[in-house]
C-alpha cells in the first residue's frame, strides 16, 4: 500500500471508493472537475454520504462515457426516497430518475442500521453500540475483500474479508487486466 495525493488517486484509479464524512471540506469532493481528471471508464463507489458526489456532474460523466460505472447506497437528496416505501409515488427527483435508467449504475438504499433491533431504544444500549461497531467492521472487511477478489479475477463471495485500507493507490496484476484502485478516506 502506498499513500498518495488525492490528485493521483483520481487520475490513476480504475475504481474509486469513498469513505468520508460529509463536511464543508468534503462536500462535492467528486465534482465535474474531478470527474474530468479521472481515467476514462473509472468506476465510482460511494457508500459514505450522498453529498460527497455532485449528482449532476456524475450524470454528465455517465452520459459522456467518462465514468464506466457507479455503485452507491447514498444520494444527496436520499431522505425523500431511501427510508420509506415510495413505490406508489411518482419519482420527482429528475437526476435520481435519470441515474436509475443507466445500465451501469447500481443504487440501493443505505440500510445498514435501519433494522428494528438496532433502531429501537433498549436498556442494553451498550450491546447496540457493540453491534454497530461489529457491523461496521464486517461491512468494511467484506467490501475490501470483495474488491481484492474481483481485482484478482475471481468472483467475490459473501465471506471474503480483508483489512480496510485508507487513501491508497494499488496496482494489481489480474488475468488479462491491470487494475488500479483508490480509496479516499478521512485520515483524521
Amino acid at each position: 500500500m502506498e499513500y498518495v495525493s488525492l490528485e493521483e488517486v483520481i487520475a490513476q484509479s480504475d475504481v474509486i471508493t469513498l469513505h468520508l464524512p460529509l463536511l464543508p471540506s468534503t462536500y462535492h469532493c467528486i465534482n465535474a472537475e474531478q470527474i474530468n481528471r479521472m481515467k476514462h471508464g473509472a468506476v465510482i463507489i460511494n457508500v459514505s454520504r450522498g453529498g460527497l458526489v455532485d449528482a449532476e456532474a456524475l450524470e454528465q460523466g455517465l452520459k459522456d462515457g467518462k465514468i464506466g460505472g457507479v455503485g452507491m447506497d447514498v444520494y444527496e437528496n436520499e431522505g425523500s426516497y431511501f427510508f420509506k416505501d415510495c413505490s406508489d409515488q411518482i419519482l420527482t427527483d429528475d437526476i435520481l430518475s435519470r441515474l436509475l435508467t443507466f445500465h451501469n449504475v447500481i443504487i440501493t438504499a443505505h440500510q445498514a442500521f435501519l433494522t428494528k433491533e438496532v433502531c429501537e431504544p433498549s436498556e442494553q444500549c451498550g450491546i447496540c453500540v457493540a453491534f454497530r461497531r461489529q457491523a461496521l467492521q464486517q461491512i468494511a472487511s467484506t467490501t475490501a475483500g470483495n474488491l481484492q477478489t474481483f481485482m484478482e479475477g475471481a468472483v467475490p463471495s459473501d465471506t471474503a474479508t480483508s483489512k480496510t485500507e485508507i487513501v491508497h493507490e494499488n496496482v494489481v496484476q489480474a488475468p488479462a487486466r491491470k487494475v488500479a484502485t483508490g480509496a479516499i478516506a478521512n485520515l483524521g
